[in-house]
């Protein structure tokens, strides 16, 4: 696990993304660009939060050089939910 206070995300949040579970916003990690991943709260809720845990799951023991990489989770302070913490890749938009 994370704690939260080691994850810095500027105010106001650099959105990277949203989809259908959640939004990524771009943060740090000491000092290490990162992407934290965090579900929407809705109707889905149990699905959603099952889906992510599954992804942590799985990714915890991933290490390839073309798979991002998983930090961690922590407990996002915003909303009390569950939040994954990747690595930051840059690419071409």
């Amino acid at each position: 696990w994370i704690e939260s206070s080691e994850v810095r995300l500027p105010s106001p949040f650099c959105i990277l993304g949203r989809g259908g579970f959640g939004t990524v916003a771009a943060g740090s990690f000491y000092g290490r660009a990162v992407a934290v991943k965090t579900l929407h709260h809705g109707a889905d809720d149990a699905r959603q939060t099952a889906a992510l845990l599954n992804e942590l799951r799985v990714l915890r023991y991933v290490r390839h050089p073309s798979v991002v990489l998983l930090f961690g989770a922590m407990i996002d302070q915003c909303t009390g939910g569950l939040a994954l913490v990747y690595e930051l890749i840059r690419g071409a938009k």
